[in-house]
């Protein structure tokens, strides 16, 4: 998780470039990293808490995954 993160935040560095965003970011690892076990018919909800906990570790990526 460390690295996968870590790499992220390396590419929202270069969001301007890349036109890739803490959001842009967030809206497509979050599904897959959070995925639920089963889905309801709250999944769009479910969808919002899950970019919301990718944005945060992206935001806080050196404070979670300090580096080595």
């Amino acid at each position: 998780m460390r690295l996968l993160f870590q790499h992220l935040c390396r590419v929202i560095e270069f969001g301007e470039q890349n036109r890739m965003s803490v959001q842009s970011v967030a809206i497509v690892f979050g599904p897959t990293l959070l995925r639920p076990e089963t889905e309801e018919a709250s999944m769009p909800m479910t969808m919002v808490f899950q970019n919301q906990v990718v944005e945060l570790i992206l935001q806080q990526c050196h404070d979670i995954f300090p580096p080595h």
